[in-house]
């Protein structure tokens, strides 16, 4: 089995993945490129997209096996979610802000949901498990409390504090 971390681009994402590659984790950035605007231009004017999925699937995510799991992220996942439907393997969302701020930056500021849709009714039957780190929304909306963590290691750390002190 490998581990696919999906569209995870800030920079400590990145460290995160790094730290973890150690391990087998793989990421798959890019997945987005040159598909969420276009697809979202077929679903506006009523046209079909399984042939432009198919397509990105099998230029983007074709070595994703059926045993294989995928991390997607809250912020992210809409610009690709017709990607994750085709794809055969094991799937985990991880939410990192609340419902309410997520929902009002894919709906004012992305444009990914329509004023209309709710975010976790649109993810829902996509994923195995959805995790959030908001004990609230855990409760609200049925989701797998996460607990915080730091995704870096003692020696990223002490080169982030070298870092600093070098400011001062």
């Amino acid at each position: 089995m490998n581990i696919y971390f999906i569209e995870w681009n800030a920079n400590y994402e990145k460290l995160m993945i790094a730290n973890l590659s150690k391990l087998g984790i793989k990421e798959k950035n890019n997945v987005m490129k040159h598909f969420t605007k276009n697809n979202i231009k077929l679903k506006k004017l009523g046209i079909s997209n399984k042939l432009f999925v198919k397509i990105h699937h099998f230029l983007k995510l074709r070595e994703i096996k059926h045993d294989d799991l995928i991390i997607c992220n809250g912020f992210s996942v809409l610009g690709c979610l017709d990607l994750i439907k085709s794809i055969d393997c094991k799937k985990v969302l991880i939410i990192r802000d609340t419902i309410i701020h997520l929902e009002k930056g894919m709906k004012e500021n992305k444009k990914w949901l329509l004023p209309k849709d709710d975010f976790i009714n649109t993810v829902r039957n996509q994923f195995d498990i959805i995790y959030s780190f908001d004990p609230d929304d855990c409760k609200k909306f049925n989701l797998t409390f996460l607990n915080q963590f730091l995704p870096y290691t003692n020696k990223n750390i002490s080169d982030i504090l070298k870092d600093t002190n070098s400011l001062e």
